[in-house]
């Protein structure tokens, strides 16, 4: 339905600079004025989902659905939504719903491909991906993921390709920053890999993938380092019992450990060690990623740009 009220526009003029509770002003007067408005309540419940104001969100989704099971937009909104209270399945169903109503909606794939990159499932990634690349060539969001997807499969070559491409179409988003980022970490360019994570972190000081990328960066150069950058950025997150679950294997494993072998001398043992806490770092960065997917999501959802 077109929306014949002058707020609404206005309100997406407002969302598209970034003042969100002047968008969230003018969605109410829009609502006003089309209070059946299955549209106008999307955007809405993504407006204070951006806000943070996540319950509010959810019932504007769900208001949403109900005047318009058939506007894909709600779905997305509502997958949205479900991934930031950590509830896979309904966002997965949610997402399904959408890309049956509009097999080519760019916001339902490229939620999908942020939830398949966030839980490692490789073939819905490479699913989604295919399907945003061949749609939106253009668009630096499918070269985004696609550099991710060959980050996962160690692809150099290919991750660096697609990075590169990303940052040619946007240069400013912090995330296309991290992309390549991570292709110079599969390349061991360490040096590389950091400056780019502090380029992210430049533009959006809270992204959490750059910080993820400087942990897996302090990890390789001294494991010790690296676990207790994790472990800070995690307690900054508020997630202070989680980052305190591994102060205490950080201390023995490495440190403690390691030098037990040595006075023994056996030096092969503690080498062996030394590298094990190299592998086990990095897998904790992975498993990690769990206990941040709120903040993840959240930030993911900020940046999110809606079709309608």
């Amino acid at each position: 339905m077109m929306l014949q009220n002058r707020d609404f526009p206005l309100a997406i003029a407002a969302t598209d600079r970034g003042d969100n509770d002047k968008a969230l002003e003018l969605f109410r007067k829009a609502l006003k004025e089309e209070p059946e408005s299955a549209l106008v309540h999307a955007h809405l419940a993504f407006c204070l989902l951006k806000l943070g104001k996540h319950f509010a969100a959810s019932r504007a989704a769900d208001q949403a659905l109900a005047l318009g099971p058939n506007l894909p937009l709600a779905h997305v909104v509502r997958a949205t939504i479900d991934t930031v209270f950590g509830d896979d399945e309904a966002a997965k169903n949610a997402l399904d719903e959408a890309l049956r109503l509009d097999p080519e909606n760019r916001n339902a794939l490229e939620i999908r491909c942020a939830n398949a990159l966030l839980n490692h499932d490789i073939k819905a990634l490479t699913a989604a991906v295919d399907t945003l690349l061949s749609l939106y060539p253009d668009d630096d969001t499918p070269h985004y993921f696609a550099s991710r997807l060959a980050t996962l499969h160690l692809d150099a070559e290919s991750a660096e390709r697609h990075a590169r491409a990303a940052l040619r179409i946007a240069p400013t988003d912090s995330a296309n920053h991290v992309a390549i980022g991570w292709a110079f970490w599969v390349k061991k360019d360490f040096e590389k890999a950091h400056d780019a994570a502090l380029s992210a972190l430049a533009l959006s000081p809270n992204n959490h993938n750059a910080h993820s990328l400087l942990a897996a960066i302090e990890m390789h150069r001294k494991p010790l380092t690296g676990w207790f950058h994790r472990i800070g950025h995690i307690a900054n997150t508020a997630n202070i019992k989680t980052a305190a679950l591994y102060v205490v294997p950080a201390i023995f494993l490495y440190m403690s450990a390691t030098d037990i072998l040595r006075y023994f001398e056996l030096d092969t043992a503690a080498s062996m060690l030394f590298r094990g806490v190299q592998v086990t770092a990095i897998l904790l960065l992975i498993s990690t990623q769990l206990y941040s997917r709120k903040s993840a999501q959240h930030q993911k959802a900020a940046s999110l740009r809606l079709d309608y």
